[in-house]
């Protein structure tokens, strides 16, 4: 079987695209940077041009294809305005309009942040309404993109699967890892209101089980939330990484209250200086380091027959071993 898969040199994209060599797919990659797609052309993988930007490119890519995985979009805690919605609203619509001419069937990855939900007294399954509140750009574009994938499917009768996951962690992470690193170094990371909220931490590979699992299905229009489905608090976890990379785990307790209006008072101050950096905390890294979830996968579980393989004590094995591997982190 033929499947394309967008965003392949990132972190999530790579690793799908690695597993679906193993299983014997015929993969194509929709790559924008040919100098930053050495790991795939070593796997043997088909490499196509292309942006979803230019619907073009995207036809040519599809072409062919039974399923298309679209991890692609821009995946940051800051940017600007126009670029998140290029990449995660009108890229999608691109992607998505491609599809239905060629008979694709997408599944679109997209993420439990787009319920704009901090903390919940129950299980948060597929059936929780949205929240009104959005504090960033990521959250309201990612949000737009999944409605107008369940438009595509109810309306237009496109087959499109939509897959959730929580906090992505794990090997070759460009994204989040780097900047918890850094703050653990810096001694800047604190345990808001003690650290003892619950994450919704999804590891690469089970992320990866529950996509090929959704591309797979023969249902149509469905959401499924794929976590590791472990209640694992932000304390253990900021210790874990600690314990990694060999820095003493945070310890400073720090009130939500006050860890909200510093961040948002440093986001104000960034946007008024139009820097392009990230501020040293951001609203929407602070919602993934503080909200307090229970995810409910009993969907995935029924419908998909997903299973979290990955444990979170194997997790952390799987990512010592990458980082003795890389030597990387170490010397940063």
């Amino acid at each position: 079987m033929k499947v394309l898969v967008t965003g392949a040199t990132g972190f999530l994209g790579g690793h799908l695209t690695e597993t679906l060599v193993k299983q014997g797919e015929e993969v194509r990659v929709l790559v924008r940077d040919r100098t930053k797609a050495q790991r795939l052309e070593e796997l043997g993988v088909e490499l196509c041009s292309g942006d979803l930007r230019d619907p073009a490119s995207l036809f040519s890519a599809a072409q062919g294809v039974e399923i298309i995985y679209h991890c692609a979009g821009m995946v940051d805690e800051w940017g600007g305005e126009e670029t998140f919605y290029e990449a995660n609203v009108a890229g999608t619509k691109n992607l998505l309009e491609v599809a239905l001419k060629n008979g694709c069937k997408v599944v679109h990855t997209s993420s439990l942040t787009v319920l704009a939900v901090h903390k919940s007294p129950q299980p948060i399954d597929e059936t929780f309404p949205y929240s009104r509140k959005v504090l960033d750009l990521y959250t309201e574009t990612k949000r737009k993109g999944e409605m107008i994938a369940l438009e595509y499917a109810q309306l237009k009768g496109l087959p499109v699967t939509i897959v959730r996951p929580g906090l992505i962690w794990g090997p070759r992470d460009t994204k989040t890892l780097p900047r918890l690193v850094s703050h653990l170094k810096n001694k800047r990371l604190f345990l808001i209101d003690g650290g003892k909220n619950h994450l919704t931490l999804s590891y690469c590979s089970n992320v990866v089980d529950g996509l090929i699992l959704a591309g797979k299905s023969g249902k149509s229009g469905r959401v499924y939330h794929i976590t590791d489905g472990e209640k694992i608090t932000a304390k253990e976890y900021f210790s874990a990484l600690a314990r990694l990379f060999q820095l003493p785990p945070p310890k400073v307790p720090v009130p939500f209250s006050l860890a909200l209006l510093v961040v948002f008072l440093m986001g104000i101050q960034a946007r008024l200086t139009r820097r392009e950096d990230p501020p040293l905390f951001t609203l929407y890294g602070l919602y993934l380091l503080t909200h307090d979830l229970e995810v409910n996968l009993s969907r995935a579980r029924t419908e998909l027959g997903y299973q979290p393989k990955i444990t979170f004590k194997e997790g952390i094995k799987r990512m010592e071993a990458w980082i003795k591997e890389e030597d990387v982190w170490r010397k940063q």
